[in-house]
């Protein structure tokens, strides 16, 4: 569950576009900060957000930002979690994590963007999930046939049965 979003910055919050994602088959929570495309980049900004996940515990954390590829790109992001971990993120350097953290089932994370210039198109924070009861995801998952595979299998011993019918 994402809750406790809070923004501020340089673009009006009407502009700014919060997503929230399942990644990887349920393995990851994303969440994504970026502009809308008529808005410019964000050059400063605080934004706050705390992820519970009653399914799985939190065990992992990583940042990512999409700095401009402009010449002379400038700027400091800092994402820090209430475990501890802290990514500090500029042009060139623009990914931390994935880092492992003490199993939980909260997190909040405050990310600070200062001195951006010409500024960050978009920020993605990574939450890596593991289930809570123990063997509720398996890396292997089940095969389960479509209905359409048994109704083909169907016919087929029909029809194998009608040949044998014939030939006796």
């Amino acid at each position: 569950m994402f809750s406790n979003f809070s923004y501020s910055g340089n673009i009006d919050p009407a502009k700014v576009s919060v997503n929230f994602q399942m990644a990887n088959n349920g393995a990851e929570y994303r969440v994504i900060l970026a502009p809308m495309s008529d808005a410019g980049f964000l050059t400063h900004f605080t934004f706050s957000d705390t992820i519970t996940s009653t399914a799985s515990h939190v065990v992992g954390l990583k940042a990512s930002s999409d700095f401009s590829i402009s010449a002379g790109a400038a700027g400091a992001l800092s994402v820090s979690n209430s475990d501890g971990t802290n990514f500090d993120l500029s042009p060139g350097h623009e990914s931390g994590g994935p880092t492992a953290i003490a199993d939980t089932q909260s997190v909040t994370t405050l990310v600070n963007l200062i001195a951006g210039s010409p500024g960050v198109s978009s920020v993605q924070l990574g939450y890596l999930l593991q289930p809570s009861a123990v063997g509720a995801l398996s890396a292997d998952p089940i095969v389960v046939p479509e209905p359409s595979s048994w109704g083909f299998l169907a016919i087929g011993l029909a029809g194998l049965s009608l040949i044998r019918r014939r030939i006796s």
